[in-house]
């Protein structure tokens, strides 16, 4: 439901303008159906059961309207696209079959990033049937602007990342984090187009846009786009103390890069761990966690 108290949080998709209330009236701060014009371009959005439809219906919708379809036929393929009811979407992602159980191992490792105590706002970004919000409203986190912006398996749907997370950036108070979860990074000398027809041809097939973003890519757009303190960590390497995630980086090297390696870490455990990490991903593709940061100061 679109409350008041959101409209600032949106912009115009065709000017990034702002948005006013043109049609309807908020009932108790809440807007279940009406219009919002911009104030820039005069174009106009609908509000349909709660929800702003905030697109321009022209060629460069199409792509957005055709990977909606995709990811539709897709789970229906998958026979999960019917999986609905109330017991189930309040138990996600916790339910007892694939890819649920995939899901829950990178929820559960993202809460524990987040390190929430219940009093963030929290964004859920590219939120499919709104799963992760309902998990956040259960911990007392309102799901609007923004301690946290919170995604899954999100990222590597954007065809320019970069822009994406500056509308991430815009969006999150000085401080505030984000926190992805379930994204793909290939290693450096891996061809993206050669991943993606390993791992993703079958949602290429459906019109899904789909990337694997190496290491260096996700650090250069975070930078970019204005992040710091970016993290990324492999899914398996989460909940390891410096020790243990040393242990398991150097095993993740074959012997040779191992030696190599000795020579070259910084002194400092954790220096160390981070340098063996970025060397690990760097080398082959991984299900990674990331974090990253708006400054305080901009």
């Amino acid at each position: 439901m679109l409350r008041r108290e959101f409209l600032d949080l949106l912009a115009c998709p065709a000017c990034r303008g702002a948005l006013a209330l043109t049609e309807g009236s908020w009932d108790d701060g809440a807007l279940r159906s009406g219009a919002l014009s911009c104030s820039d371009c005069s174009l106009t959005y609908r509000v349909e059961g709660g929800l702003p439809l905030l697109y321009v219906a022209d060629e460069r919708w199409e792509p957005c309207a055709r990977e909606a379809q995709g990811w539709i036929e897709l789970h229906k393929s998958l026979g999960i696209y019917d999986q609905t009811g109330v017991d189930i979407d309040l138990r996600l992602p916790y339910h007892p079959e694939e890819p649920w159980l995939g899901v829950a191992r990178h929820f559960d490792a993202g809460l524990g990033l987040a390190q929430l105590n219940g009093d963030e706002t929290v964004l859920d970004l590219g939120a499919g049937r709104g799963w992760a919000a309902k998990a956040f409203a259960l911990r007392g986190c309102r799901v609007a602007a923004i301690d946290v912006v919170f995604c899954a398996a999100a990222l590597h749907h954007a065809p320019d990342l970069t822009r994406m997370l500056r509308d991430v950036l815009r969006v999150l108070k000085p401080g505030g984090r984000l926190v992805a979860v379930n994204e793909p990074c290939i290693g450096a000398q891996e061809s993206e187009q050669d991943v993606l027809l390993r791992d993703a041809a079958q949602e290429l097939s459906f019109g899904i846009r789909e990337t694997r973003p190496s290491l260096e890519r996700y650090r250069s757009s975070f930078e970019d786009a204005g992040f710091r303190a970016l993290r990324v960590l492999p899914l398996q390497a989460y909940g390891l103390d410096d020790r243990k995630l040393e242990t398991w980086a150097r095993g993740q090297l074959g012997l040779r890069a191992r030696r190599r390696l000795s020579a070259l870490l910084p002194p400092g455990r954790h220096s160390r761990t981070d340098a063996l990490l970025s060397d690990v991903l760097a080398r082959t593709s991984h299900d990674v966690l990331i974090t990253a940061a708006k400054p305080h100061v901009e």
